[in-house]
């Protein structure tokens, strides 16, 4: 997300100094605490993930579920059963929402969590993303939350316009504070790869790459894949980004030490679909975890 530029005061949602701690506080003050000593995770990542959990309760409570659904690395998280401890959450909109309705999810969400949080939650100053050459817009809402002398500062981005393929999945985030799981609609696996896929293609080096091929290392070592499915997640995300199908990992694409590893793995697992995809071949396979890919038709047909 480096395209966001513009920094925005956080609006602060400390009021006037009271004698008393209402209960509710107290006790999350105290549970965070008895955490931070068993686990050895500091009170505001505690915090921090307390205040994410809830926000992703609020989420998972609207009437309409599709109308935000998660994406990012959280989903990867939650499938290999690991705790997020990132204060970044990503989401999704129904095609065609606007500004005008994002903030209204938002606000609807928000409403949510405060009654799981114990907290008041704040919102500051929306940044939107600039126009760009895709179909992809997005919006960050940074949000602060403050317990005690402690406060939490979290941004929620939520793109529209990022298709989904093959279908929506339901997931269970399990809190690590403590609270109940939340349940939610997320991208599936195939469109985590396709989008990494195309994060990688695109960065070819840095951070970004990185951790794309990190993910892409997850999911092909942890996950089985159809290869209809995943040529249909990749076909739409490089559509939708205006970019056309390579034939395969660019040889250009060069990482040293323990990254190169992954960028073999990379290439074991995105290349074979994708030369199929690209002179007009259905890629009729199936990846175990770990791989290879294996052909379940006729090399031809399908």
């Amino acid at each position: 997300m480096g395209h966001f530029v513009t920094r925005a005061e956080m609006q602060s949602d400390a009021g006037p100094a009271r004698q008393a701690v209402p209960a509710g506080k107290r006790a999350l003050a105290e549970s965070l605490r008895t955490l931070e000593s068993n686990t050895g995770r500091s009170f505001d990542a505690l915090l921090t993930q307390h205040v994410v959990h809830s926000i992703l309760l609020g989420i998972g409570g609207l009437a309409d579920r599709e109308q935000l659904i998660l994406r990012g690395s959280r989903p990867l998280d939650a499938w290999l059963g690991r705790a997020s401890w990132n204060d970044v959450v990503e989401l999704g909109a129904a095609a065609g929402s606007d500004s005008v309705t994002i903030d209204q999810l938002m606000d609807r969400a928000l409403s949510g969590c405060r009654v799981d949080s114990a907290l008041a939650i704040s919102r500051g100053a929306v940044l939107a993303s600039p126009p760009g050459s895709n179909e992809i817009r997005s919006w960050v809402f940074p949000l602060a939350a403050s317990l005690a002398r402690h406060r939490a500062r979290i941004r929620v981005i939520v793109s529209v316009g990022a298709p989904i393929a093959p279908a929506l999945q339901e997931i269970a985030i399990p809190s690590p504070t403590g609270q109940r799981a939340a349940r939610l609609l997320a991208c599936p696996r195939e469109t985590t790869v396709a989008e990494a896929a195309w994060t990688l293609l695109e960065a070819l080096d840095g951070e970004d790459a990185e951790i794309a091929l990190s993910e892409l290392r997850l999911l092909a070592s942890h996950f089985r894949f159809d290869g209809a499915s995943l040529g249909q997640a990749l076909e739409v995300v490089f559509r939708a980004r205006k970019t056309p199908l390579p034939r395969s990992v660019p040889e250009r694409l060069a990482c040293s030490g323990p990254l190169q590893d992954h960028v073999e793995i990379a290439r074991r697992f995105l290349d074979p679909p994708l030369a199929r995809m690209t002179t007009g071949l259905p890629p009729a396979m199936a990846w175990p975890p770990g791989g290879p890919w294996e052909m379940t038709g006729h090399w031809r047909y399908g």
